[in-house]
């Protein structure tokens, strides 16, 4: 990179925090693309089973089974090993920012404990971000189901 060139960044708010996600640099972002790819392809198929397509509409302004893509869904999570996950989330949000802290091991296990939807929700906006499947936004399917925010509402817990 020449000394004038700088890495956009884009800023979301998600469930009332401020995500700063700068874009790889070319190299990483394939990479990373790479490993997206291995990890979601073999379930894309079977969840696009899940769309009823006509002709001249948008994927997303189709009719979609959620029950065919919560299976497509089951059976990747299914051969996937958790460390591999884990890393892979992980180096996603490598160059992303809460509320002005690097997301690292200790952010995740702290500020998304109990908060996986907003983890998601983060990870896709990477996703977006960084422009990794072009004009097909999962954030945009993601924001269609409309999964509701975490409450913040107290719980019992059994912590021992």
């Amino acid at each position: 990179m020449n000394s004038g060139d700088v890495l956009r960044t884009e800023t979301k708010v998600i469930d009332n925090d401020k995500f700063e996600c700068t874009i790889f640099p070319g190299l990483q972002g394939l990479r990373l693309k790479g490993r997206l790819l291995k990890f979601i392809g073999p379930g894309i198929g079977k969840a696009f089973k899940g769309v009823s397509f006509e002709k001249g509409k948008s994927v997303l302004d189709n009719d979609i089974d959620l029950s065919v893509v919560g299976q497509a869904i089951e059976g990747l999570v299914e051969q996937l090993d958790n460390e591999s996950v884990i890393q892979l989330i992980l180096d996603l949000l490598s160059f992303t920012r809460m509320n002005g802290q690097s997301i690292d091991k200790n952010i995740i296990n702290m500020k998304f404990a109990g908060e996986y939807t907003k983890l998601y929700k983060a990870i896709f906006f990477v996703i977006d971000a960084n422009r990794f499947f072009g004009k097909w936004s999962i954030g945009e399917v993601f924001d269609r189901i409309e999964i509701p925010a975490t409450p913040n509402t107290p719980t019992q817990s059994t912590d021992r």
